[in-house]
């Protein structure tokens, strides 16, 4: 399949988006119930300027974590991060794609930094949605 020719565009998916503002206990709560690794932080313009994902959390809690069971994660941040806001925790340097790159630039992109998934954002820096590798896959083995 020749990736140069697809639109990062065609694979685009909405991402969850939360604000600066969003406590890191809600950010948890939301990354355990919906099941996605990462949190697309904007502002009310629907500017990225963050991200904050699982691999935030277990930096956050600075310890060898072996499994993501809950009685870890909400005991260490009962003990000394409730109420902290995400602003704390997020990657603000994040790389982003536009939407009519394509396929080809988005997986050297991924490959060259072990990414799975990349922002995808308009010229003015507001988020669009993401790329996930996994979607690259799926579409490559149609």
């Amino acid at each position: 399949m020749n990736t140069t020719a697809i639109r990062v565009s065609t694979l685009m998916r909405e991402a969850k988006t939360v604000s600066e503002s969003l406590s890191i206990e809600n950010a948890l709560h939301m990354i355990e119930k919906d099941g996605t690794e990462i949190l697309s932080v904007v502002d009310e313009a629907g500017l990225l300027i963050g991200a904050v994902s699982r691999s935030s959390f277990i930096k956050l809690l600075r310890k060898e974590v072996s499994s993501l069971s809950e009685p870890v994660w909400y005991t260490d941040i009962e003990k000394g991060q409730k109420g902290e806001m995400i602003n704390k925790i997020m990657t603000t340097n994040i790389t982003t794609v536009k939407p009519d790159e394509n396929l080809d630039s988005a997986i050297k992109i991924m490959s060259a930094n072990g990414y799975v998934l990349l922002h995808v954002v308009d010229d003015q820096g507001k988020l669009l949605g993401v790329v996930k590798l996994t979607d690259i896959f799926e579409k490559i083995l149609e």
